[in-house]
């Protein structure tokens, strides 16, 4: 029944789902979706998405990363490519130091505006969720087991990790699902390559991992510095009539990764 449950969570938030009109979101909620850029920070990359089946790019990522006292505040925003719609707002607040602190997804697609906090210390910490979808609100909670990570902080994580993954190593890690309201095990399995080093995360659970592909990411030497060349894995917004995965190629505007 345990894996049963957990299973039916991770599908009802990665796997199935309608898409709603924005307009049964807050108001507050749709001030983050048009809020201008430049108020997220200096952008880092851009990314060119293309889902799994498609042949040109659907979706544009922009990572944008301000700080704000010794935290920094890393802001991913993802656009319809025919339009230029914000179709997905995620701010992820951590220590200088990379520990997660906040994170904030709004969903267009689904109506969705979730949040979940960080409090306490040590072995005390949890995970606090608040989640809006279609003006209900629900609560939940759990207690941190490992790293926290998500989807703005996930490079950063790898990269902190680069000797253990160059070195064929294994990295656990907590993964948010924030619209969710829970997080999964997963794990980081790296390996060297000519450029640089690939990281792969896949589910710890056997069933989970039978409905969520595995994630890679290649992060690659330049010149200018390190930079990420190439992701493939779930994509936040919804395509094809629900979520699914697909292929991100960077483009650099800063020199380095942050």
């Amino acid at each position: 029944m345990h894996h049963q449950l957990r299973l039916f969570s991770l599908s009802a938030a990665l796997l199935t789902g309608c898409v709603h009109a924005p307009s049964s979101l807050s108001a507050e909620a749709r001030a983050v979706l048009s809020r201008p850029d430049e108020q997220h920070g200096a952008l880092v990359y851009v990314g060119d998405v293309v889902p799994d089946g498609d042949t040109a790019a659907a979706f544009r990522y922009e990572r944008r990363v301000a700080t704000n006292g010794t935290d920094v505040v890393a802001t991913h925003v993802t656009r319809a490519a025919a339009t230029d719609e914000a179709l997905v707002v995620q701010q992820a607040r951590t220590t200088a130091a990379g520990q997660l602190e906040r994170f904030d997804e709004v969903h267009a697609q689904t109506a969705t505006a979730a949040t979940v906090v960080v409090e306490g210390s040590g072995a005390g910490r949890v995970l606090r969720y608040t989640v809006t979808r279609d003006g209900v609100t629900a609560a939940t909670s759990e207690p941190v087991t490992g790293p926290v990570v998500v989807g703005p902080t996930l490079f950063a994580f790898a990269l902190a990790k680069r000797p253990v993954l160059e070195a064929g190593g294994t990295v656990p890690l907590q993964f948010v699902v924030v619209a969710a309201g829970r997080s999964y095990d997963f794990e980081l399995r790296g390996t060297k390559t000519a450029r640089g080093f690939r990281a792969v995360m896949t589910a710890r659970d056997l069933l989970i991992g039978l409905f969520v592909a595995p994630v890679t990411v290649d992060v690659i030497d330049t010149d200018r510095g390190v930079q990420v060349e190439r992701y493939h894995g779930r994509i936040p917004p919804l395509c094809h009539g629900g979520p699914c995965d697909g292929e991100v190629r960077y483009r650099f505007v800063e020199p380095v990764l942050k």
